[in-house]
């Protein structure tokens, strides 16, 4: 797990080795991947994979803010390369094998046996 505390309000953002939004869908191998956790202090609302860094993805309220002509042309998808994460209930619906739910500690769960699945 690695954590930052952004410069933004002291946000706390979190990102798990999970499985990648893209590797879920249809009947892709699945893949592990960096997955940035949104939460709204309850629950996780939202993922995205974030290779590394901080990533250029926001959440779709916070491009709103952002005047039209100086926002890039948004995507959502199960890529990377996506500029809007994918909510939560999304993500957990790709795949019934996952069973991937909103808790953190679920998702926390979920990275501790992929990863000791892999040793």
């Amino acid at each position: 797990m690695d954590y930052l505390v952004g410069n933004v309000g002291n946000n706390l953002i979190i990102f798990l080795w999970l499985p990648v939004p893209s590797s879920l869908f249809g009947n892709s191998k699945e893949v592990i991947g960096r997955i940035r956790l949104w939460t709204d202090g309850a629950s996780v609302t939202d993922v995205g994979h974030v290779p590394e860094g901080l990533g250029k993805m926001k959440l779709q309220s916070q491009w709103d803010a952002v005047p039209r002509e100086k926002r890039p042309h948004l995507m959502q998808s199960l890529s990377y390369k996506s500029l809007i994460p994918v909510p939560i209930n999304w993500y957990s619906n790709l795949r019934d094998t996952c069973k991937i739910s909103n808790s953190l500690e679920s998702l926390i769960d979920l990275a501790l046996f992929k990863w000791l699945a892999r040793t």
